[in-house]
């Protein structure tokens, strides 16, 4: 019998009842034999082949362990790279019953190694599941899914057990951060998160396109992927939600998303929120208008101590950690906002996100509070914000509050043309500028000529490129030479921008061991640092694409992503 495959349990799934069991005398009596959810699950949907590359690594180490939260797709992944990875996979999934925690393991466990080798007795207890693993001729992989439900440190103190007894692999799927010692020497362990499973623009599009029959645009396949936060229930409850519906009404459906996730509700609720007690859901709605959760801004509302709760719900899985702060997942932030709504009544509820807005200005988040401020209606605070730090909000991956419906005049133009600049689609963004009104703040003047000046370069070319990286790329891509930045000296002292530029001439010159050496660097947001990943992607290896996926999408850069799927 190969691996995942199910042995005959007809007879041994049937449980009878207490008072139907006959107990021989001067014997106690044994417990009843319960059918294991062993063998590896059948899942359809799209086979991503990034995340088989990342699950790869599962192969080199003893321990692995998936954790994320609900909706995530941490099974559907595992159960892929399972049927593909070519090893002697075996799976067991835990429940939520009742019951001692280690005991439920060993007989999961123990229903699964007697997959592999059905020809050996059935392991009874702790002592025989070692010797059964000690016995096994080869390095099985044993899944455990959900396991979340058996965590306990004394599970974490039998599995380690196990593993030490033969050449065995243990991999495990959890909602979150399981008690077991991932930071072991003898056992060397790999994680894989929510930000490897979350699903790429590519892979969103190519879901729909393969598997649901629905090809999405490049847009809304921009778009989708970022309003979910590329979640895989999300996703596809979004299908559900509009299938048959014809792309128009698709289409409208996804300019809605900012405004709630009315489509995941149901799911939200009895998946996510369910388990949490009165005073963390209290915590997550008042706080819901912020995008970015810290221990300050959330005590400040809730009027308590809230470091530890924060750090207890990221363990949990509810809260992603980000630098500087915790985030909601878009669906889950969306429904909390609207519980909050519905609690406090239309005026208390504005009242009460304004402050958030501004508390967000007021610690040097603009972007986001010109979000808050637009999904209020409330764009003059949005405009004040704008005329402050204008720069620094156009500059924000996330320009999406230029569809709300209350933007308008110039700002909301600029902003417009800023984010078809980024899709590459220069001459939408020229079409987008109108005219600039005369008592215009001088941010928004400086932002408008700086905006047509390059657009004009990189479209008609009839102007002189200035100091700014983004004109002088187009010179350096028609007229490239390498000796141009020879003056500034070694890498170490040429900025970010002269090293996308000298990296840039060198690759077109021919001299791809100089591109190659400057165009190495760490990840960034900023948008030379993107470019140069890019090209360190052209002149490297295939491997290089997924990082540089990761950081143009996080970066707000859609040509970018269009790039690396070309190549």
């Amino acid at each position: 019998m190969g691996p995942g495959a199910r042995p005959d349990t007809t007879t041994a799934s049937v449980v009878t009842s207490s008072a139907d069991r006959i107990t021989l005398p001067g014997r106690a009596p044994t417990a009843p034999l319960r059918h294991e959810p062993t063998g590896v699950p059948e899942a359809p949907g799209l086979v991503r082949r990034r995340l088989n590359r990342c699950l790869d690594r599962f192969a080199d180490v003893r321990i692995g362990a998936v954790i994320a939260p609900a909706g995530a797709g941490k099974t559907t992944a595992l159960a892929h790279w399972a049927r593909a990875s070519g090893l002697d996979v075996t799976w067991w999934r835990a429940t939520s019953r009742a019951g001692d925690p280690v005991d439920q393991v060993i007989r999961g466990v123990a229903e699964a190694v007697h997959v592999l080798a059905p020809q050996r007795a059935r392991a009874r207890g702790r002592e025989s599941l070692v010797d059964r693993l000690a016995e096994y001729d080869g390095r099985p992989v044993i899944v455990i899914d959900d396991f979340h439900h058996v965590d306990h440190p004394e599970v974490g103190r039998l599995l380690e057990e196990l593993l030490q007894a033969g050449g065995a692999r243990l991999v495990v799927a959890s909602r979150h951060e399981p008690s077991l010692n991932l930071a072991r020497s003898e056992l060397p362990s790999v994680v894989v998160g929510a930000d490897d499973l979350r699903f790429r623009q590519s892979e969103t599009e190519e879901l729909f396109a393969t598997v649901h029959g629905e090809p999405l645009t490049d847009q809304d396949g921009w778009l989708l992927t970022r309003q979910t936060d590329g979640l895989a229930a999300a996703l596809h409850l979004f299908h559900q939600a509009t299938h048959g519906a014809g792309d128009q009404s698709r289409r409208d459906a996804l300019l809605e998303l900012p405004d709630g996730a009315t489509f995941a509700t149901g799911y939200v609720v009895r998946e996510i929120l369910s388990g949490l007690d009165a005073a963390d859901l209290r915590l997550l709605r008042l706080t819901a208008p912020l995008e970015t959760l810290t221990p300050a801004r959330c005590s400040g509302l809730v009027e308590a101590d809230c470091d530890r709760r924060l750090r207890e719900l990221a363990r949990q899985g509810l809260l992603r950690r980000l630098p500087g702060g915790y985030a909601v997942a878009r669906v889950v932030r969306r429904h909390l906002i609207e519980e909050l709504r519905d609690e406090l009544g239309a005026r208390a509820f504005a009242d009460h996100a304004r402050s958030c807005a501004a508390r967000m200005d007021a610690d040097g988040q603009p972007a986001a509070a010109v979000r808050a401020y637009a999904a209020l209606g409330d764009w003059r605070s949005a405009q004040a914000v704008l005329e402050g730090d204008g720069p620094t909000v156009l500059a924000d991956p996330d320009l999406d509050w230029v569809d709300a419906p209350c933007a308008t005049g110039p700002w909301q133009r600029v902003g417009s043309a800023v984010r078809e600049l980024r899709a590459g689609h220069l001459n939408a963004a020229r079409d987008l500028l109108g005219s600039v009104p005369p008592d215009a703040p001088v941010s928004l003047v400086e932002i408008d000529a700086r905006l047509r000046r390059t657009l004009r370069i990189w479209t008609d070319g009839d102007l002189v490129p200035g100091p700014q990286w983004f004109e002088r790329l187009r010179a350096t891509v028609h007229r490239p030479d390498p000796l141009r930045y020879a003056h500034a000296g070694t890498t170490a002292d040429q900025s970010l921008e002269q090293r996308l530029l000298h990296a840039v001439e060198c690759a077109v010159a021919g001299d791809l061991v100089t591109a190659r050496r400057l165009a190495e660097l760490a990840p960034a947001d900023d948008l030379p640092a993107l470019v140069l990943s890019g090209l360190s992607v052209l002149l490297s290896f295939p491997g290089s694409i997924d990082r540089l996926v990761d950081e143009a999408e996080r970066g707000g850069v859609p040509w970018i992503v269009r790039l690396a799927r070309g190549i």
